[in-house]
């Protein structure tokens, strides 16, 4: 699967990725969860979601915690857009996949 067409929003997706991957209440993605992200869009048929590889934590966290991931986007099979964003890192037991394929 070729991603030149996502050049230049893989150029954006660089900036934006946090600097620090692992902080004690924002857990960030760095460059190897986006390679992580296009080599699982192979497989896919909706969408990958990619987050931080720092993980989860458990929903009697008292703090509010706040995890990266990067999605790929996909239709017909051709990857269509790539981003990043933050969503809240609390889950039961603090388990979750940290690699999602649709």
């Amino acid at each position: 699967m070729s991603f030149l067409h996502l050049r230049p929003q893989l150029r954006a997706l660089r900036a934006s990725l946090a600097g620090q991957p692992a902080l004690r209440t924002s857990r960030a993605c760095d460059w190897s969860r986006v390679r992580v992200a296009l080599r699982a869009a192979a497989n896919a048929k909706k969408r990958v979601r990619v987050y931080a590889g720092s993980g989860f934590v458990p929903n009697s966290y008292k703090w509010r915690c706040q995890i990266q991931y990067v999605e790929v986007l996909l239709t017909d099979g051709k990857a269509t857009s790539i981003y990043a964003n933050w969503t809240g890192a609390q889950r039961p037991r603090g388990q979750g996949s940290l690699v999602v394929v649709q």
